[in-house]
């Protein structure tokens, strides 16, 4: 890039300061570290943070007052010294003052001694050596039961297949049964086709239709375009317009005729057109029992079908 010299008097930005860095810079900041284990890392870690490295010398310190003191420590924990009872720190009873007086070195009780005559200091390093003893085993017993249960845990979970929670719910369908010839229907029922018991409900609509499947605008009326015998007495009843078989139906099984024989009047067809009989069937499950009452408002028993109320 073309240097560009600055205006001293000017206040803008030297312009190579925003230059990019050559290879040489790039490599200066490159900054190489010896790669350390775990525990290097850790130590490294520890020595930089001050407040845990007094906190451990001072956990070492007590360590060795608690574990390793009382074992050169003149005085037992559980020893009692005759005539020493109850001695303020740093005092003699008469007896070692009199040991003194003969020459002989006598360890002086830096915390005195208690009403039976004990070392105070020797036995602060036992109570000291409990307590932390009894710190030490719960956190290693913490230690080893977490890494075992963690460890078991995490072993099952890689050997044992995923627990999948499924829930399948129940198909309703159903399918129009009907042996038909030109425009002649008869025995016209219903089959469960699905996987679960319903109750069937049916209506049918009677047109005019081509072959182009156009409808003629006038409806066909019963007894003068077209004859139909229903059969109303294998469980089927007629309410509000449509036809229920009272009986649940299980899947595979079908209901009982419901349109025995449909034929149109001769001579009544519009030209070019002939009779049309469309069965509209539905299906509901049959339990739980409310559920064909909030889907239909009826209630369904054995030959009989009523209007459906909420306390029913």
């Amino acid at each position: 890039m073309e240097n560009i010299k600055k205006n001293p008097l000017s206040l803008q930005l030297n312009a190579e300061d925003f230059l990019p860095a050559s290879n040489e810079e790039k490599q200066s900041l490159v900054v190489m570290r010896e790669s350390v284990n775990f525990w290097k890392d850790g130590i490294r870690r520890l020595k930089k943070n001050k407040i845990a490295m007094v906190s451990f010398v001072f956990i070492i310190a007590i360590a060795i007052f608690a574990y390793l003191l009382p074992a050169v420590w003149p005085y037992s924990y559980s020893e009692q010294m005759k005539g020493s009872n109850n001695l303020k720190p740093f005092e003699y009873s008469a007896s070692e003052q009199a040991r003194i007086d003969a020459g002989e070195k006598v360890f002086p009780h830096i915390l005195g001694t208690d009403r039976m005559g004990r070392d105070f200091a020797v036995r602060i390093m036992m109570g000291t050596r409990v307590s932390l003893s009894v710190g030490l085993i719960a956190s290693v017993l913490v230690l080893i039961i977490g890494a075992v249960v963690g460890g078991t845990l995490a072993y099952l979970a890689a050997r044992t297949d995923a627990i999948v929670n499924t829930f399948n719910p129940a198909k309703v369908d159903i399918t129009v049964k009907e042996d038909f010839k030109g425009s002649t229907k008869k025995d016209v029922k219903i089959t469960n086709t699905g996987d679960t018991e319903v109750y069937i409900r049916a209506t049918y609509v009677v047109t005019w239709k081509d072959a182009a499947e156009n409808v003629y605008p006038e409806q066909p009326k019963q007894g003068v375009d077209y004859t139909i015998s229903l059969n109303l007495e294998q469980d089927w009843v007629c309410y509000n317009g449509y036809y229920y078989y009272t009986a649940p139906v299980a899947p595979l099984a079908s209901t009982g005729v419901l349109i025995d024989l449909c034929t149109p009047v001769a001579g009544r067809a519009p030209e070019g057109y002939t009779l049309s009989v469309n069965v509209l069937a539905s299906a509901i499950q049959s339990v739980p029992a409310e559920a064909v009452g909030q889907a239909w408002g009826v209630s369904i028993a054995p030959g009989s079908v009523t209007a459906y109320s909420a306390g029913n």
